[in-house]
């Protein structure tokens, strides 16, 4: 709805005007009158009206005079001047100052709808482009935090061109006030650690919170943003009149700071790695890049470490791979659960790797990934796999990742280890009764025959050797003492009978050779068969 002024000297046009037009019909909600300039801006600066229509000649103030007091107030207020003949110049200077159109006091109230009608249009169009304009506005004001993590990320990551980067920078008022900069990457210590422990909620909120407090203590000197990997950036504004050694000892205090204030108030630990300083905008990239390597030297130093990419240059960056003596000695050990001698081969790769300190972040995961590898193919010879062993889901490729220091991955290595190691050997252990018991059923069935250590091997699926061994462990005697025993044993059964014969019983026993039957049965009662049966008898 619209508001009019009308102001005339001649109150018989003002109210005649007024009551002639049927202004609700127009959207015109309420209209006032003025009998001359003075009252008419008294009335226009109180009703504040869309629409004016205002006569040129009046005593005291002018209309011209009027309308550029109005024009001051309110730029998109509709001026209609309203003219005799002899007043055309009069109008034509009106125009130029702003007023919407003029009409000749003559013209029927038809020719002055007409002007107010398209006066209306054109204030209905410019309170539509104004409320998109706002609109616009408002959907900009929430994109703002949006468009900055893009714009901002895209300065370091280095994903458009530079030129149309700048412009899209000044378009949301970002402006980097130095030439010369340090770039700091923070990261949370054990962030990637919570995993699924703590809510999606929680874990925004935290970060939110993070980003808020470093915010607050760099101020006015850098700005700081979270990139797509769940890191901070710093980057923050050297002075000119300071040295760069001057200006990188102040970073690392402010960012030591940070890390006092994030652990006072929200019990974490952050790391920072620090590149070099760079000059120009476009040198933020390198100096992320040097930033982001020195974090990865937290490996080596640990949890709330602030290391300056200087410090960790001197390490050539070179591959590491273990031996094929270890790999096949971590194998063999492995396969027989030797725990103890796993986690030796295990603390012996991360000596080496702490020694050597020429890993990134890659090529510490590699090493990782192999270790487990070469464990998981093992377990495969147990018809096993590492979910069964380590949960559901673990995917050891995935799950190292987590670990950003040398300390948390060893330990988290050698808790996985130790449940391979005893997996393992309960699945020997396990098999191996189940090998021997099976050997000792074929024994008890057929010692009569004739059973060599290479037939029985045979029937168990393992090597003669191996079911030496594991025979001897299991059973406390070698598998020739088995056998003999349970000859023995049936040997003496037999002797017990009233018609036996000796040479009879040792046939039946696997023995075609009385001689060796008898001396054998002596070795094992302290008598020969013969002397035996007597003494059956005789107690009989």
């Amino acid at each position: 709805m619209y508001k009019l002024l009308i102001i005339d000297d001649d109150m018989m046009i003002s109210n005649g005007i007024k009551n002639a037009i049927p202004w609700a019909q127009y959207g015109v909600e309420k209209v006032e009158t003025a009998e001359n300039a003075e009252k008419g801006e008294a009335i226009f600066l109180s009703f504040q009206p869309d629409l004016v229509l205002t006569d040129i000649r009046m005593p005291g103030m002018d209309g011209l005079e009027l309308l550029k007091r109005i024009k001051k107030e309110n730029q998109h207020t509709k001026v209609i001047i309203l003219s005799g003949y002899d007043d055309f110049s009069y109008a034509q200077t009106a125009l130029k100052l702003g007023a919407f159109d003029y009409v000749l006091k003559v013209a029927d109230m038809e020719e002055l709808l007409k002007v107010i009608r398209r006066a209306i249009i054109e204030i209905e169009n410019e309170r539509n482009e104004k409320e998109m304009v706002s609109k616009l506005k408002e959907q900009l004001k929430m994109s703002l935090p949006l468009l900055r993590y893009r714009y901002l990320n895209e300065l370091v990551f280095g994903c458009i061109h530079q030129e149309q980067l700048i412009e899209k920078m000044e378009f949301i008022d970002i402006k980097l006030q130095s030439s010369y900069f340090l770039v700091g990457v923070i990261e949370i210590d054990d962030f990637t650690l919570l995993g699924s422990k703590i809510a999606e909620e929680e874990r925004l909120l935290l970060k939110f919170r993070i980003i808020n407090l470093i915010e607050e203590m760099i101020g006015g000197q850098g700005l700081c943003f979270e990139t797509k990997y769940e890191e901070f950036v710093c980057i923050y504004y050297c002075k000119p009149d300071l040295t760069e050694e001057e200006n990188k000892k102040s970073f690392i205090n402010l960012c030591e700071s940070i890390n006092n204030q994030i652990f006072e108030k929200l019990s974490y630990s952050i790391s920072v790695g620090i590149g070099n300083m760079g000059e120009g905008i476009f040198s933020i990239r390198a100096c992320y890049e040097e930033a982001k390597r020195g974090l990865e030297h937290k490996l080596f130093t640990g949890k709330s470490s602030i290391i300056d990419i200087r410090d960790v240059e001197g390490y050539t960056s070179m591959s590491f791979k273990m031996d094929s003596e270890t790999e096949s000695k971590l194998i063999s050990c492995l396969r027989v659960g030797d725990k103890k001698e796993v986690l030796k081969i295990i603390e012996v790769v991360f000596q080496n790797i702490d020694a050597q300190r020429n890993l990134g972040m890659g090529g510490f995961y590699k090493i990782c990934i192999e270790l487990l590898s070469i464990a998981s193919r093992v377990l495969t010879e147990f018809d096993t796999g590492m979910e069964e062993i380590c949960g559901k889901g673990f995917l050891y490729f995935e799950e190292v990742k987590k670990y950003k220091n040398l300390k948390d991955a060893k330990e988290w290595m050698i808790l996985n280890f130790e449940k391979i190691c005893n997996y393992i050997l309960n699945t020997k252990i396990l098999k191996s009764k189940k090998i021997v018991e099976t050997a000792k059923n074929y024994i008890d069935e057929r010692f009569t025959e004739e059973i060599t250590l290479h037939k029985i091997a045979e029937f168990v699926h393992i090597s003669p050797n191996y079911f030496s061994t594991l025979f001897s462990n299991e059973v406390g005697q070698s598998f020739l003492e088995y056998v003999t025993m349970r000859r023995i044993e049936k040997a003496r059964k037999l002797l017990g009978e009233k018609d036996a014969r000796v040479q009879d019983v040792g046939e039946k026993v696997g023995y075609d050779n009385p001689c060796y039957f008898s001396r054998i049965f002596k070795k094992y009662t302290g008598m020969s068969p013969l002397e035996y049966k007597e003494r059956i008898n005789t107690d009989n």
